[in-house]
C-alpha cells in the first residue's frame, strides 16, 4: 500500500478524531473488484458517537492528505456476497 507509506500515524489520528477505531486499508481492484471512482477502501468499526456524517468527513480528510479517493466504510457497507474476501484482503493500518 505504497499510498498510506508514511501517513499511518496520521490516518489513525483522524480515525480517532472522528470516533473510529480499526482501521484497515485495500484495494478493490486487487481481489477483482471495481468500483469507478474508488482506489482504496478504508473499513474501521464504528463507534456510539459516529456516524455517516463522520465517515464522509474522514473520507474527504484522507482523499486530500493521500491524493487519491478513499472509500471509508463499515464491515456492514461492504456488500454480504464480497464481505469474505474484501475482509480478508484488508490491512490493519499500524502507525
Amino acid at each position: 500500500m505504497q499510498s498510506i507509506k508514511g501517513h499511518e500515524a496520521a490516518i489513525i489520528e483522524m480515525v480517532k478524531k472522528y470516533g473510529f477505531c480499526q482501521p484497515k486499508i485495500g484495494s478493490l481492484a486487487s481481489i477483482g473488484i471495481i468500483v469507478d471512482g474508488v482506489d482504496m477502501i478504508l473499513m474501521v468499526l464504528v463507534s456510539e458517537s459516529s456516524g455517516y456524517f463522520e465517515l464522509v468527513q474522514l473520507e474527504d480528510e484522507l482523499t486530500q492528505l493521500l491524493g487519491i479517493h478513499i472509500d471509508v466504510c463499515t464491515e456492514q457497507m461492504i456488500p454480504a456476497n464480497d464481505r469474505p474476501k474484501v475482509l480478508e484482503s484488508l490491512i490493519p493500518i499500524i502507525a
